[in-house]
């Protein structure tokens, strides 16, 4: 890239510097989510069986489940809708 096209960008670098990038997700294990529940992870293991519980995702050969995930389910599941 010539020097003028690096010039010609850097206000737009700046701005995108200013931006707020995005929340990182955070992620639970089965266990994790076992003890905030006050579950067994074998509970959870039946729950995604019967495709019941939070929204759950395959990371490699783990099992995850995002915080945002797992608070909409207890919001659903203490107005009495099951997810």
């Amino acid at each position: 890239m010539a020097v003028h096209s690096l010039l010609f960008l850097s206000p737009l670098l700046r701005g995108c510097a200013e931006m707020q990038s995005p929340p990182a997700i955070i992620w639970l294990t089965t266990g994790e989510l076992a003890d905030r529940l006050r579950l067994t992870t074998r509970t959870l293991e039946r729950w995604r069986a019967a495709q019941y519980g939070p929204e759950w995702h395959q990371m490699g050969g783990s099992i995850r489940y995002s915080l945002a995930d797992v608070e909409a389910f207890e919001i659903l599941s203490s107005c009495g809708r099951r997810a």
